[in-house]
């Protein structure tokens, strides 16, 4: 039992894998000369287009694409290896 106000962390396997429930990754994109942005989309095709309009109405040519890809941690089973083969097997240390 804890004290009030106390947390316990309990020490495991835990996986990550991708999140299919949700979301699909978002991608936007931004000029690296002004920090513009083309706003954030599911499809690739309207960063792309901004980019090319972008750099048509300024002159500026260098853009980075942002991707946020969502992702669920879960307690990995013991013994499981089907959990360990559908994400990455991380061990979560209790905070110092």
């Amino acid at each position: 039992m804890t004290a009030a106000g106390n947390s316990v962390i309990r020490q495991g396997d835990w996986t990550l894998s991708a999140d299919v429930t949700g979301s699909p990754p978002i991608l936007e994109a931004e000029c690296t000369t002004c920090d513009d942005s083309s706003g954030a989309a599911e499809e690739a095709k309207q960063p792309e287009v901004w980019c090319l309009r972008h750099a048509n109405q300024t002159g500026h040519t260098g853009f980075r694409m942002i991707i946020t890809s969502f992702f669920r941690a879960s307690m990995a089973s013991v013994g499981s290896s089907e959990t360990a083969a559908r994400g990455r097997r991380r061990t979560a240390m209790p905070d110092a």
